[in-house]
């Protein structure tokens, strides 16, 4: 890019530098930049994972879609304002990091490098030239303008990333420009894929719960349809019931994998009836009377004659004279089975050696750090460790719920479509599915409300006054504990308020005619303290 866009002036970024009597010598300046960027990137990395970005930030894609434009724009130039300052500080930071870790590379591990008999052979030829240069602390004077650049390229390169996915996330109304607009948004909802699936829910939030005649008129379209089969109303329903039911089990098993299907039970060995055998007569019932020549010959070559009896003891002799050896391989085939178990035994004392191996390095290198490492090292180590490996509250509840925010969606337009059925369903279609659907919701409702109790109760976090009587590292914890259990109840509470704030709507929208519908006793009992409340 510094090529083609500087044609008057070197930029001096070759990988080798121009030199007839050492022409593998590499270039300062290209080895600076390259690893600015390098070190950029992996910085970048790590702040995208401890930030969680890798998941869409759907609570801010559709955080103002209500809003008035003058304060839609105003929260947009704030957003913008603090992205360029995040991004601003956190390039400052890496090129201030890189420039130091440059800096002791170049004048402490590489002449310590070129000590070593082998590596000095190997890196003199291109690096000998930077043993015999400047000072290091000069080159941050001598070299400003190459270090203003790779600022400005860090500071480009990460504004690019992070502003990529924004066009990716913008949502944009597809049912106005569609010639059935409850048509595309149903089948919207019933793709595979997630972001269709959101957008969707989104859209057909904003037809659910607005009041205009062009909304009604669309909404009265999506009840009465009967061109379709299954209709659309059918469909949505199904496919939103779908997605809640799914998050629904997820949130019951709190957010662990589904358990295997046990194995099938073995039939019962059939025990064979005892049966006496019966003495078979082998001898002729009848008179005996003198056999024909023809006879007698026949006799003698059948199955039990006297030549097949003699021929059969025969053969059992010559068999008794082999030796055991063998015999034992006279009727048997090779031992498939026993070579099997024979592998799988192997496979598993291998991985016991490995794991045998992998504990004995572990130990002793814990040992020798242990026996000769200062003790503050030590305890930083542990610190580490034990901030990598210690379980999260709110990451487990975000394990549990990892799609909210299309549940969320998902449960305010069935609670829209339900209140708005009193008045815009001809046909009735959407009441014989209000029991199910309330019954959904409050089932939903009650695992959330049992989940963040039970967080409540594990995770007991002591008040202000006893936390100042903890000594500063038990309070340190108490405080870390307390911050997670709060953001794990945001996460709880962002699907629970939802769900009571749509069943109270219903409630209040149908008032008495509840009533008319049949629910299950839990259910029911749930929707009182609503209609008390209401």
């Amino acid at each position: 890019m510094a090529t083609i866009y500087e044609r008057d002036v070197d930029p001096r970024l070759t990988v080798f530098v121009k030199s007839k009597k050492h022409p593998l010598y590499l270039n300062g300046r290209t080895i600076y930049l390259m690893s600015s960027q390098a070190l950029l990137g992996c910085a970048y990395l790590a702040r995208t994972i401890l930030l969680d970005k890798f998941s869409v930030r759907w609570k801010e894609v559709f955080s103002s879609p209500g809003l008035p434009p003058a304060e839609r724009g105003s929260r947009r130039l704030a957003n913008m304002l603090t992205t360029f300052a995040s991004v601003s500080l956190f390039v400052v930071l890496c090129s201030t990091l890189h420039a130091v870790l440059f800096g002791f590379a170049r004048s402490v591990v590489l002449p310590v490098l070129h000590l070593l008999p082998f590596v000095s052979q190997i890196l003199r030829p291109f690096t000998a030239h930077f043993l015999r240069g400047s000072f290091t602390l000069t080159l941050l004077f001598r070299q400003w303008p190459l270090i203003c650049r790779t600022f400005y390229l860090a500071m480009t390169t990460v504004a690019c990333w992070e502003t990529a996915e924004s066009p990716l996330f913008s949502g944009i109304n597809v049912a106005n420009s569609a010639a059935d607009p409850a048509l595309a948004l149903v089948s919207g909802i019933t793709s595979s894929d997630g972001c269709f699936k959101h957008f969707a829910y989104a859209e057909l939030q904003q037809l659910a719960s607005e009041n205009s005649p062009t909304a009604s008129a669309r909404r009265t379209e999506l009840f009465s349809d009967q061109k379709y089969n299954p209709t659309m109303w059918s469909t949505l329903v199904r496919e939103a019931l779908l997605t809640l039911g799914k998050d629904y089990q997820l949130l019951l098993r709190r957010g662990q994998p589904e358990a295997p299907p046990a194995p099938p039970a073995n039939p019962p060995l059939a025990v064979p009836a005892e049966v006496k055998p019966v003495p078979l007569i082998r001898t002729s019932v009848l008179k005996a009377t003198s056999a024909s020549p023809l006879r007698a010959a026949l006799d003698s070559l059948a199955s039990d004659g006297p030549i097949s009896t003699v021929v059969g003891s025969t053969a059992d002799a010559g068999v008794s004279h082999i030796p055991e050896l063998f015999q034992s391989v006279l009727h048997a085939s090779p031992g498939g089975d026993r070579a099997i178990e024979a592998v799988k035994k192997s496979e598993e004392q291998m991985v016991g050696l490995y794991e045998q191996t992998k504990v004995k390095w572990q130990g002793g290198l814990g040992g020798i750090l242990r026996r000769n490492a200062p003790a503050q090292v030590i305890e930083v180590v542990g610190m580490v460790e034990e901030w990598w490996t210690r379980d999260r509250v709110n990451k487990a509840v975000e394990m549990a719920l990892p799609n909210r925010h299309l549940d969320v969606l998902a449960i305010s337009v069935l609670c829209s479509l339900i209140c708005a059925s009193l008045t815009e369903d001809k046909y009735g279609v959407v009441q014989r599915d209000i029991p199910r659907m309330l019954e959904a919701l409050v089932s939903f409702l009650v695992v959330a409300e049992e989940y963040q109790a039970d967080i409540s109760r594990k995770y007991n976090v002591p008040s202000e006054e006893d936390m100042k009587k903890l000594p500063k590292k038990e309070c340190a914890e108490k405080e870390r504990l307390a911050f997670e259990v709060a953001n794990a109840g945001e996460v709880l509470t962002e699907v629970s308020n939802v769900l009571k704030d749509g069943i109270m709507q219903v409630v209040r929208t149908f008032g008495d005619k509840l009533a008319a519908f049949k629910f299950p006793l839990r259910t029911a009992k749930k929707l009182q303290t609503f209609v008390d409340y209401a």
